[in-house]
């Protein structure tokens, strides 16, 4: 049976700032004995570009004491992968088939600027696969026209009512359960800190609920 994942998607941040963004949450998930030093291979059901390399939740992490039910932690970085390493622990190196998307089984969109609603696999799809295809081959922006308005909004700043799609250069995944209290957690409350301790002090990044 699919396992069921939460993604906190960065789609602000540039691709020349992830390699140490996501470098520096590892060793602070470290630090804080969140995470085992080393990521292993996920053997449990198929394989998936998102299952590669997932760092161990420790069973006494003070971090997930309010949630027992995440496994594993996913640190993607697009077009880059993880490598055990003796000294360190592990460290990131170009390559690998982290495509810097984030997607449910049902793909729905929200236009940026008139709200005009795009779905997958839908009447307007054609204009939601051609931004896809354009992220695929490296754009950072590839631009999605929106077929009410005519508005040319990068792919990332489009946000999924249905938490169903984000992109973007860095992400953490949650393996383990649909945490649907990471969408706009109110301050002070579990949920508020761990979107903090993951890197979203702002609680600006997308969410994003799929199986894998």
């Amino acid at each position: 049976m699919p396992t069921p994942w939460t993604a906190l998607v960065n789609y602000r941040l540039p691709a020349i700032g992830a390699v140490a963004t996501a470098t520096a949450l590892y060793k602070r998930l470290v630090s804080l004995a969140a995470i085992d030093r080393s990521p292993g291979l996920w053997r449990d059901g198929d394989s998936s570009p998102l299952r590669e390399a997932l760092f161990a939740v420790r069973s006494d992490a003070a971090l997930f004491s309010a949630d027992r039910r995440v496994l594993a932690i996913g640190i993607h970085v697009r077009a880059h992968r993880w490598l055990a390493d003796a000294q360190e622990g592990a460290h990131l190196v170009e390559g690998g088939g982290e495509a810097g998307l984030f997607a449910a089984d049902e793909v729905d969109l929200a236009c940026p600027e008139c709200e005009h609603l795009v779905v997958l696999g839908g009447e307007e799809s054609a204009y939601l696969e051609e931004a896809l295809n354009v992220w695929s081959e490296g754009s950072e922006t590839a631009p999605l026209v929106c077929p009410a308005c005519g508005g040319w909004t990068p792919l990332p700043h489009w946000r999924s009512p249905g938490n169903g799609f984000a992109c973007g250069e860095l992400a953490v995944t949650l393996w383990g359960a649909h945490l649907l209290e990471l969408i706009d957690p109110a301050p002070d409350t579990p949920a508020r800190l761990l979107r903090t301790a993951l890197g979203d002090a702002q609680g600006r990044f997308g969410v994003v609920f799929g199986r894998g």
